[in-house]
């Protein structure tokens, strides 16, 4: 149980009001949820184009007694009933709470990042390893430099495992997303042209988003993205890959495929055991096949039966994604 009174032990600030030495169960930077009341910890957040200092009497209003803020030039009394903890930087933190949480955690912890797919990869693993951990996870896509440690901060002693997607939009970021996550295993799912703007070349793209397996015990990716396959080879790390057609630790194979499903045949060599096996994959478009791959290719790594495998992954369902076409009136 963290209280308020240990903030100046775990970042940089001072208390400015202690009205009662509560405890801390809930992070909000958000205003309009406000779930947890008085065991909830309000970041008042400056951004490029917001501040959250100004929603700080809303979330009052709403419940909530104890802030982190910066300079912050306001009258504590206004609130009498409140702690306020005045930070060099309330995002700085909000990831040191994140870290501190992290830290007591003795789970193996999944990092996901990529251009694209890391939510879908994350919600399905989540679905197919259910039967063997209680697993936390981010919620929908919360995978910035906000979102992160509001995922992170969900860890409690009942998890065994934990699966976290990271973002990021420019050069810089990933590296204090991996001392917040602390990854054991990683999953680079692919590289796009997302956020392009933010980095000199893709190369260093990738090596950016590479910095959240610097210490990881395992990276899985798909050996057929050759720019991602180019860039790792240069690092000392551990990997496990898959690809299609192209020799990897886990070939896969194409032998069929109808309207409505793919079979591969795989070749795996997981731990100096070689098998081979066909498994029947519920889609057919390339991107779900991609994300099924990884999703499957943990599961042989973690040792999990291939009839299991067979039974779990037909089980899967897409998921509603941001981006969708739906069909309205009128033919729009």
């Amino acid at each position: 149980m963290l209280n308020f009174s240990q903030l100046p032990s775990i970042s940089k600030g001072k208390i400015a009001q202690l009205f009662s030495d509560l405890p801390v169960e809930s992070l909000i930077t958000d205003s309009r949820k406000t779930l947890g009341g008085l065991y909830a910890l309000f970041f008042a957040i400056k951004g490029d184009r917001h501040d959250g200092h100004i929603y700080i009497a809303e979330a009052y209003k709403s419940g909530v007694r104890q802030f982190v803020v910066e300079a912050w030039h306001h009258d504590y009394a206004t609130f009498p009933d409140s702690n306020f903890f005045v930070a060099d930087s309330s995002k700085a933190t909000l990831h040191d709470l994140a870290i501190y949480k992290r830290n007591l955690a003795e789970i193996p912890v999944i990092a996901i990042t990529g251009s694209n797919a890391k939510t879908i990869v994350k919600e399905w693993l989540s679905q197919l390893l259910v039967n063997e951990y209680v697993i936390v996870k981010s919620p929908k896509s919360y995978n910035s430099q906000i979102g992160v440690p509001l995922s992170v901060w969900q860890l409690n002693e009942k998890h065994t495992l934990g699966i976290f997607e990271a973002g990021i939009s420019k050069m810089g970021e990933m590296e204090s997303l991996q001392n917040i996550i602390k990854p054991t295993f990683g999953i680079f799912t692919n590289i796009g042209s997302a956020h392009d703007e933010g980095f000199a070349s893709k190369s260093s793209k990738i090596n950016e988003k590479l910095k959240l397996f610097s210490k990881v015990d395992t990276l899985f990716y798909c050996g057929n993205h050759q720019e991602i396959d180019e860039q790792v080879n240069k690092l000392n790390l551990n990997t496990f890959t898959w690809a299609i057609d192209k020799k990897a630790d886990v070939t896969a194979l194409l032998v069929l495929k109808t309207n409505t499903k793919s079979v591969f045949r795989f070749k795996s060599q997981v731990k100096n055991l070689y098998s081979e096996f066909d498994l029947e994959l519920p889609f057919t478009d390339t991107a779900s096949v991609e994300n099924l791959m990884h999703c499957i290719v943990v599961m042989l790594f973690f040792n999990i039966d291939k009839s299991e495998i067979q039974t779990r992954i037909l089980g899967l369902k897409k998921l509603s994604m941001r981006l969708e076409l739906k069909q309205g009136i009128n033919n729009t």
